[in-house]
């Protein structure tokens, strides 16, 4: 039986004027947008300038944020159901609730408070009354306090599945599909970086089949977490070679197309920086 439920877009919209008063706020933050709706963070003090920023983004991002950190603590599929399960395993086979909670241990008192601080102004949005996004409404899930090892843990799932450990286990898959002499054309081909290690002999004893079908499984449900890509780069220009006779410096960021995008823009000032 399926379910079918409406919501009012516009009873989710965040309040984007007026004075507002939050509990916990250092000093006094402005926050406007521009005519493209990046956020302006203006604070009395740094402190405040990263609660505004928190604030600033959970009023943009709060059900990416919540996405980002089920995921990353192996809980999506309380959303979605078993469809979720396969992501939810490999998430937490990394570990990643543990490594961010050595992270936030390992942090300098000054570093520390200002992931709490951004923290903080994550949850005073919410603490404030303003609309939670729909999909909250639609997954009857209730909001829990955002912390400074949720702020590590977006990072580490956007980062968990980059550099060589997806050609690990593709390649650890053709050696089981073609055979070691199929797999030895490989050689001298691996890019930079640590060397798969093989089991000994070069053969793929038939206990890893069940591990290598839940890797399949598990890649299918990140979507674009899993993407096969990726290669960002990075270059300068001296100013020589331009027209106006200075150096441009240029990133070019492979990431897939997200919905909402992986990347937020927001421009901070206070006295510090």
């Amino acid at each position: 039986m399926a379910e079918t439920r409406t919501f009012d877009p516009a009873a989710h919209v965040p309040r984007l004027d007026g004075s507002i008063e939050v509990s916990g706020l250092p000093a006094s933050v402005r926050i406007h947008r521009d005519d493209h709706g990046i956020p302006h963070v203006e604070a009395a003090d740094e402190a405040s300038a990263w609660f505004g920023m928190g604030y600033a983004c959970a009023q943009d991002r709060l059900w990416q944020l919540e996405w980002y950190r089920r995921r990353g603590r192996g809980r999506w599929s309380e959303v979605v159901g078993s469809s979720g399960l396969p992501g939810d395993r490999m998430f937490r086979r990394l570990r990643l609730v543990d490594a961010c909670r050595a992270d936030v241990e390992a942090m300098s008192a000054e570093t520390r408070a200002m992931f709490e601080t951004y923290a903080a102004g994550v949850n005073a949005y919410v603490d404030a009354g303003e609309p939670l996004p729909p999909e909250f409404g639609l997954t009857d899930l209730g909001w829990e306090p955002w912390t400074a090892e949720d702020c590590v843990m977006v990072f580490k799932v956007r980062h968990a599945i980059m550099g060589k450990r997806l050609l690990k286990l593709a390649r650890l898959e053709f050696l089981r599909l073609a055979g070691p002499e199929a797999y030895a054309t490989l050689e001298g081909i691996e890019p930079g970086g640590i060397n798969v290690i093989l089991p000994p002999g070069g053969t793929v004893p038939t206990s890893y089949a069940p591990t290598i079908e839940e890797v399949r499984a598990a890649a299918a449900d990140l979507g674009t977490l899993a993407s096969d890509e990726g290669g960002s780069n990075s270059w300068a220009v001296h100013g020589s070679h331009t027209t106006t006779g200075k150096p441009v410096i240029c990133n070019d960021s492979h990431r897939p197309l997200d919905v909402p995008n992986v990347y937020w823009q927001v421009h901070v000032w206070c006295p510090e920086f």
